[in-house]
């Protein structure tokens, strides 16, 4: 959720606007539970982004956790393709916040928004993806979140190719994490595989919402759509309709796409098996 456009509003660094050693300098995002804050250090003046809990959700404790447990995400794993949080604390009044890595570009969300992607760029951003979470994989965490709007792409770099960054683990879990009874099911329903509906969510359940995430980069729509139940069953029931007869796509793209989206994650490929056909299929 983090965004790093140009900010218009700008706020006085008072003490309840102030998180460690950083003073926050404009809002960037905002999202259900957390806002995102341009912040600087009131010494060396960098630039961060201040992830902050809402005040209204800052004495639920399994929130307060989760946003302070995605420090422990960037401790077990650094890459290239990862959001980098350097601090989990809370400031004077006890309010929980992260600080973080502060991107300039904006999240594949946005640029959804625009209309739908080349060929090439959606076989680049896919691939940058897989890398990323087949990195956290590695280090024994699952996403369990993988959408347009966790995607962040960097600005680019005179004519090289944008770097993606993925974002937010608010609701990430540890490869075989035990669920407890009254834990709700997180993550966002339109790229949700089958076993996350269920509570228990894998490494292939990443593969399948990057498999819903490259189905709607080709398509412009999610493979499914309609409200909260209906797009449930279809997840846990329906076959996808094939890409090729919304768009043109290649065949060998729209195969892996499929391939990912398989309802049992025994025929699913891993991440890195997903981020190795990508390659291959770019180099065609």
């Amino acid at each position: 959720m983090t965004t790093a456009l140009e900010p218009t509003l700008r706020l006085p660094a008072t003490r309840t606007n102030t998180y460690g050693d950083y003073h926050v300098l404009a809002e960037l995002a905002r999202g259900g539970t957390s806002s995102v804050f341009l912040g600087e250090h009131r010494v060396t003046k960098q630039r961060v982004a201040l992830k902050v809990i809402a005040p209204y959700y800052s004495h639920r404790a399994e929130l307060v956790r989760r946003l302070l447990a995605e420090r422990n995400v960037t401790d077990r794993v650094r890459h290239t393709g990862l959001l980098d949080i350097m601090l989990a604390s809370r400031n004077e009044t006890g309010t929980p916040y992260l600080v973080m890595d502060y991107l300039e570009g904006e999240c594949l969300g946005k640029v959804l928004d625009r209309g739908r992607l080349d060929v090439d760029t959606v076989i680049d951003i896919g691939s940058q993806i897989a890398r990323a979470v087949e990195a956290l994989h590695g280090a024994g965490v699952v996403h369990c979140d993988i959408k347009p709007d966790n995607v962040f792409l960097l600005a680019p770099e005179l004519d090289r190719t944008r770097q993606v960054k993925v974002i937010d683990y608010g609701v990430a879990r540890l490869c075989g994490e035990e669920v407890l009874d009254d834990e709700t099911i997180s993550g966002t329903p339109g790229y949700m595989a089958p076993e996350q509906w269920r509570g228990l969510p894998t490494s292939k359940s990443d593969v399948y919402s990057l498999g819903c995430l490259l189905y709607e980069l080709v398509t412009g729509e999610l493979p499914f759509s309609g409200g909260i139940l209906q797009v449930m069953r279809a997840h846990m029931q329906d076959a996808p309709a094939w890409p090729s007869d919304r768009v043109q796509i290649r065949a060998d793209l729209e195969h892996l796409i499929l391939r990912a989206m398989e309802k049992d994650p025994i025929l699913r490929p891993t991440m890195l098996e997903l981020a190795s056909a990508l390659t291959r299929i770019s180099r065609r």
